[in-house]
């Protein structure tokens, strides 16, 4: 599933208790801004999600009891400012997830370590 470039704001998203297991999501580029976007309880297992170069700003994502399992989970160059992002209470189990040049930082790391690569 492609969803490249798109463009989140001033609305309600809601992908609460999505499972993207097995397969590719692509959100890469995309921009979430002024509105709010939820992945509460959604389930990232076995597949590739990339949020490669997504912007977060004045608007809120929220990933909290997501679960990410045995896949791979990418927000390099990912841009955090002026809105709210947070994991708490994600689960990681293994597989991977990518912060690597992030600008800007989740108010909420959950699971994650902050790292010095960006912001």
């Amino acid at each position: 599933m492609t969803i490249a470039r798109a463009n989140f704001s001033g609305g309600r998203v809601d992908f609460r208790g999505a499972k993207f297991s097995g397969a590719s999501v692509d959100f890469t580029g995309a921009k979430f801004s002024g509105g709010t976007v939820t992945f509460i309880d959604a389930e990232f297992s076995g597949g590739t999600v990339t949020f490669i170069g997504a912007k977060f700003s004045r608007g809120s994502v929220d990933f909290t009891g997501a679960k990410f399992s045995g896949g791979s989970v990418d927000f390099g160059r990912a841009k955090f400012s002026g809105g709210t992002v947070t994991f708490i209470d994600a689960v990681y189990s293994g597989g991977t997830v990518d912060f690597e040049d992030v600008t800007g930082a989740p108010q909420n790391w959950g699971p994650f370590p902050p790292t010095d690569s960006g912001g």
